[in-house]
């Protein structure tokens, strides 16, 4: 409930940014999520690379290498969704992704990786659900909405091989 009063708090933000009536030209919530999906793509295609090759549990391997390959089609179909519809797409991840990314690569290989790992994608997961939520309930671009709830129905799956990988690090 947090995340989604969180969110909206956001998409508010970004209406009074937009200067007025007329300068807001695409709708706020669905630039917002399109934006952050692609940049949760990325974010998901450098940690799980990244996991495939350090994480010591067949679970959380086998969650990081779901996470790529999913995660590589979903990146190019928002991209290409983002260009159809002018919205600028994010080259880098967040500041907050980068933060995690660098936090994992600085440790050492063993079962509080794996721990560590699959507790930020248990977290990442749920809040990437509630914001698909968030595009589903306010949304306006029919493609954006349609895109969200594909994705929404992708995340929960990883959500629970991120909860099953967790639970076989601990």
């Amino acid at each position: 409930m947090k995340a989604l009063l969180a969110a909206a708090a956001a998409v508010a933000a970004l209406l009074m940014l937009g200067g007025g009536a007329g300068a807001v030209t695409k709708p706020p919530v669905d630039t917002w999520w399109l934006q952050g999906s692609i940049q949760g793509d990325r974010f998901e295609l450098g940690a799980g690379t990244y996991a495939e090759h350090r994480a010591m549990t067949p679970e959380a391997r086998a969650l990081a290498a779901q996470l790529v390959g999913d995660h590589r089609h979903s990146l190019g179909n928002a991209v290409q969704l983002a260009r159809s519809l002018h919205v600028s797409v994010p080259r880098a991840t967040s500041g907050i992704q980068r933060w995690i990314t660098l936090t994992l690569k600085s440790m050492h290989r063993g079962i509080a990786y794996d721990q560590a790992y699959t507790a930020m994608e248990v977290q990442d997961h749920m809040q990437a659900i509630a914001n698909a939520q968030l595009e589903l309930a306010a949304g306006r671009v029919p493609a954006v909405v349609s895109m969200a709830k594909n994705e929404l129905r992708m995340l929960k799956v990883h959500l629970m091989l991120a909860q099953k990988a967790w639970t076989a690090s601990t």
